[in-house]
């Protein structure tokens, strides 16, 4: 047979001499390869730690997101989270309970009330105090700029070290954590409020309106007047736009005068709303010595921009005045603040204007006296009598609007009884003076004021004589009345925390006389600082 020259392959000596080669590089790296693949003590008790601290945070984080609530717990308890199961047309108590046993973290759940499981959820807690459970209830907080609500979801925040014992001089302890967010589910118990609390103002900030009425520049006079700005109700003062590109229309209005020596702080509040959606509503300062205010005393930019997406519902903002606007208003010989209200949309509008409030902050005039009115929110409150008509807005002005209480017989005499808080008084308190509006259907009849002072008279805080008294003589028309507060009064309004005026009103006519309606018009209270 002819051997093919193309056929190739190794010597049985070629062979040899690369086993042993391999042999010996064989020898070489084992040890390397061997340190490269092993894991150090310490490495393993770091992956051991974050092992634990994975498996944890995964537990917590199921169990909060579907709680409704937690309870903290005393050792050996962390505490408990608390939530529903929906199924089968009825409803399951769940609750799940973390708590420390030698060195494992414990979970164990149970419905209603009946154990289902008990499981380690870490194994290397060496300690209670290792691991803290911090719960932050739900809650609603009011921003007094915006006048929004804004939910804050409870939860619970858990600080945690996993201790791991490793063949190096000392143990090794990884630390993390964890927040996790309850549901925010609609059967949440805080409910959101259904009046906004009352924000303490600055330091001296009191609130001031619009005098007369306002100047229409663009657009059309529909209804209401600058008295409707007073107050944040259901009477508005409203314009019509311009026909246009976009249409729009523009007013302005000028403050009250601001009776303080230097004003430090100023800011604008404006409630409204448009009777069509996608209005833009903008509102300009009026400072002729600002160089950048080249429209007329108005700045091209609004110092203040908001917008109406949905119609016939009031909103209400809050801006403060610049620096440069703040020492305009306080260069004037008259301090007043005047502002433009600008609005506009692509179709035809109103814009109903509810109320505008210059609120400020400063050294006040000597001897100024402030208004106080009462806490609408609070008050009044009828204590004998029936309702007739009215509110506790229709107090802050003299006007045709009252607030209408009828009598009822308290033995045979025709009584009107009803209490009233004030806003809290922010500023200093020398003197106070009621001041009194009001008229009866029939005559004659007894108007009498009573002031709480429970430091004084103890019982339910009022005297059995009046602290003040006057007569309608004449029936259906207004009559003012005032008075001024006794030092023993003074004294212990000026002691409460907040301070605060509470006062009753009452109205009696003789004993077997006609029944009758006591129409209150205007009620306020003058605080000298």
């Amino acid at each position: 047979m002819k051997r093919l020259s193309s056929q190739q392959g190794f010597t049985l000596l070629e062979i040899v001499i690369v086993i042993a080669i391999s042999g010996l590089l064989a020898a070489v790296m084992s040890p390397v390869v061997s340190a490269f693949l092993r894991v150090l003590p310490w490495e393993h008790a770091e992956i051991t730690a974050m092992h634990d601290l994975q498996q944890l945070s995964h537990w917590l984080t199921q169990d909060g997101n579907a709680a409704l609530s937690f309870t903290a717990g005393t050792p050996p308890d962390y505490g408990t989270f608390y939530g529903l199961e929906l199924a089968g047309g009825g409803t399951t108590r769940v609750d799940v309970r973390y708590f420390h046993q030698g060195t494992y973290m414990m979970r164990e759940v149970t419905k209603n009330q009946v154990l289902i499981s008990t499981e380690r959820v870490a194994d290397n807690i060496a300690e209670y105090g290792d691991v803290v459970f911090q719960y932050t209830p739900e809650d609603w907080e009011y921003d007094q700029f915006t006048h929004l609500w804004s939910y804050t979801r409870a939860k619970v925040v858990v600080t945690v070290n996993s201790t791991v014992a490793a063949d190096v001089p000392r143990d090794v302890i990884y630390g993390t954590t964890i927040e996790v967010q309850l549901r925010p589910q609609n059967q949440r118990e805080v409910a959101m409020p259904g009046n906004p609390p009352e924000v303490p103002p600055l330091p001296g900030q009191l609130d001031f309106y619009v005098s007369g009425e306002p100047t229409i520049l663009q657009g059309s006079y529909v209804s209401g007047s600058g008295a409707n700005l007073r107050i944040d109700d259901t009477l508005y003062y409203t314009v019509r736009s311009a026909s246009g590109a976009p249409y729009s229309l523009a007013w302005e209005v000028t403050s009250e005068s601001l009776p303080y020596t230097s004003i430090t702080d100023l800011s604008v509040e404006y409630t409204g709303q448009a009777n069509n959606p996608d209005v833009t509503l903008c509102i300009f300062v009026y400072n002729p010595d600002d160089p950048a205010h080249v429209a007329a005393g108005y700045a091209t930019a609004p110092d203040y921009e908001d917008q109406y997406y949905v119609k016939s519902v009031d909103q209400t903002g809050i801006f403060a005045l610049p620096d440069e606007d703040v020492a305009y208003v306080n260069s004037l010989p008259t301090k007043t603040v005047k502002i433009k209200v600008y609005a506009s949309r692509s179709k035809d509008f109103n814009l109903l204007a509810d109320k505008i409030v210059f609120k400020v902050s400063g050294t006040l005039e000597p001897g100024y006296a402030v208004d106080y009115q009462i806490d609408t929110v609070e008050s009044p409150i009828i204590v004998t009598g029936t309702f007739q008509s009215g509110s506790g807005t229709d107090l802050s002005t003299d006007d045709t609007l009252y607030f209408a209480v009828g009598s009822v017989n308290v033995g045979t005499t025709p009584t009107v009884t009803w209490d009233v808080v004030t806003g809290t008084i922010t500023t200093s308190i020398s003197s106070i003076e009621v001041i009194w509006i009001g008229q009866v259907q029939r005559q004659p009849t007894y108007q009498q004021f009573y002031v709480y002072n429970l430091a004084d008279h103890g019982g339910n805080g009022y005297t059995s004589t009046p602290d003040y008294q006057a007569t309608y003589t004449a029936a259906d028309t207004d009559i003012p009345m005032s008075f001024t507060l006794n030092a023993s009064d003074l004294n212990y309004v000026s002691s409460q925390v907040p301070p605060v005026i509470r006062l009753r009103v009452k109205a009696v006519r003789n004993p077997g006389d006609l029944a009758f309606d006591l129409d209150a018009d205007k009620l306020i209270f003058k605080v000298t600082p």
